[in-house]
């Protein structure tokens, strides 16, 4: 769903979970951006029989590259 509602708005250059195998490109049809977009939908889901918060974590960084390739979305943890 996350993917969905995001791959046609044109800032995303990529998008990445690690619920997916590898990275997903934006279709051509779409505009594409220069940020990738990494989201782990929902955080903290083991926790939903308890009660406690749940939510989903994004992380948008500036691409080195905007291919939709492992090697242009991964960068160091410093930045």
């Amino acid at each position: 769903m996350l993917a969905e509602a995001n791959k046609w708005g044109g800032k995303p250059a990529a998008m990445a979970s690690r619920e997916m195998d590898g990275p997903l490109g934006i279709p051509v049809v779409y505009p594409h951006g220069n940020c990738p977009l990494f989201f782990d939908p929902p955080d903290g889901s083991s926790n939903i029989d308890v009660d406690v918060s749940i939510g989903t974590v994004f992380s948008v960084l500036p691409a080195h590259d905007s291919r939709a390739q492992e090697a242009g979305l991964l960068q160091a943890g410093t930045n």
